[in-house]
């Protein structure tokens, strides 16, 4: 059976109810658009008490084992709090946090997972990827950084940029090329003390990223998580989970902007009438909206099927995803900003807020174009 033949399938649970109604719940209460704003003023980004009550409702081992701390739940939980985030706008190293703890799960390395899964799952580390490079290429086992084997481990030599909440982390899972294949290594606090870092501007200002120059370090050989085929495989598995995850979380995004500019619309008058009665208002929210819920089923049914691979339905059905996310979020962004008129453009109004978000979202780990020239390989 090929993808166009698959049934949609979509896994519901009575534990995805619970954990909804509790996600739905503490975001709605605990973020907001004036908190989006002043924490992307913070040196940080996030609120470190919002980050052990993650730790403490059991999102940040979601799906972690309960062997390794974790709440042993699925791939469709995960994408519900991340979808839930994106709505409300929520900030913190979630993200970033939750793929390199599934790099952990993915690998074979039993002692790593035991050093730093218990530790992501209590809140007590911050972790985070270090996969892209300079010359800019979507595909991340496309890696330029070299580790050269020494007496006592290894020597790394390279750049990494878009390391997503880097200057927070205290574990970083970096590629490098190691004998001429992808390989895997973890970097503690004092590894990362020794490298220079440089914080990096995006469009989206709620987002943290670092470059880092990995020249000259040097590690043991404890620090190798992984490399040869071992090593592709958990490349595979952190991109196609990000798919998932970024398409989730432009779903909620999408549907955010869309309260905004609905909540806007019947308060704002035009000409006598409130602006969502005119046709031009109110048909593009429609669309955003249809758009939105295209995307959420293509989201819950990659994540009900999602095995970490990158071949047949699970890696298609993530890209497709990924692809559909974008076209919805931008519309919903766009429109946000276009039905607050003249003042939908100034810093003041929350709709760009939406916008950068969702723009974040499209071109992390590769936007609607690349994604679609993957599709056509995959599916024609």
């Amino acid at each position: 059976m090929n993808f166009s033949e698959a049934p949609l399938r979509i896994d519901c649970s009575e534990e995805l109810g619970m954990l909804t109604d509790a996600a739905t719940s503490y975001l709605r209460d605990n973020s907001s658009v004036e908190r989006a704003r002043e924490l992307a003023e913070t040196e940080t980004g996030f609120d470190s008490e919002q980050w052990q009550a993650l730790a403490e409702m059991g999102w940040l081992g979601l799906a972690t084992p309960e062997e390794f701390g974790g709440s042993g739940l699925g791939y469709p939980e995960l994408a519900k709090v991340t979808e839930l985030m994106g709505r409300y706008l929520f900030s913190s190293p979630f993200f970033a946090t939750t793929l390199a703890s599934q790099a952990l799960i993915a690998s074979n390395n039993e002692d790593a997972k035991m050093q730093w899964l218990p530790e992501i799952s209590s809140g007590a580390a911050i972790a985070t990827l270090a996969l892209m490079e300079p010359h800019n290429s979507w595909e991340i086992g496309d890696v330029r950084a070299t580790a050269e084997a020494t007496a006592t481990g290894f020597k790394l030599t390279g750049e990494k940029q878009f390391v997503i909440d880097g200057q927070n982390a205290h574990l970083v899972i970096a590629s490098a090329l190691f004998n001429g294949n992808p390989a895997l290594f973890l970097l503690d606090a004092d590894h990362l003390g020794q490298i220079e870092q440089r914080a990096e501007s995006l469009t989206h200002h709620a987002r943290r990223s670092t470059r880092f120059t990995l020249d000259g370090l040097e590690l043991p050989k404890s620090a190798k998580l992984a490399d040869g085929a071992d090593a592709q495989k958990i490349l595979g598995h952190v991109s196609s989970l990000a798919w998932l995850l970024l398409a989730a979380d432009s779903a909620g995004t999408a549907n955010g902007a869309i309260d905004l500019t609905a909540e806007y619309t019947r308060v704002r008058k035009q000409f006598g009438k409130y602006i969502g009665s005119y046709q031009a208002i109110s048909h593009p929210l429609v669309e955003s909206a249809i758009l939105v819920e295209d995307t959420l089923s293509l989201v819950y049914h990659a994540a009900s099927i999602f095995d970490g691979s990158l071949k047949g339905e699970s890696e298609i059905a993530a890209r497709m995803a990924k692809t559909r996310s974008e076209e919805a979020v931008n519309l919903a962004g766009a429109r946000a900003i276009q039905s607050h008129g003249g003042m939908g453009f100034t810093w003041e109004c929350h709709a760009h807020l939406y916008f950068k978000r969702g723009q974040w979202n499209s071109l992390s780990f590769g936007d609607a174009i690349h994604q679609r020239r993957h599709l056509a390989d995959l599916m024609l």
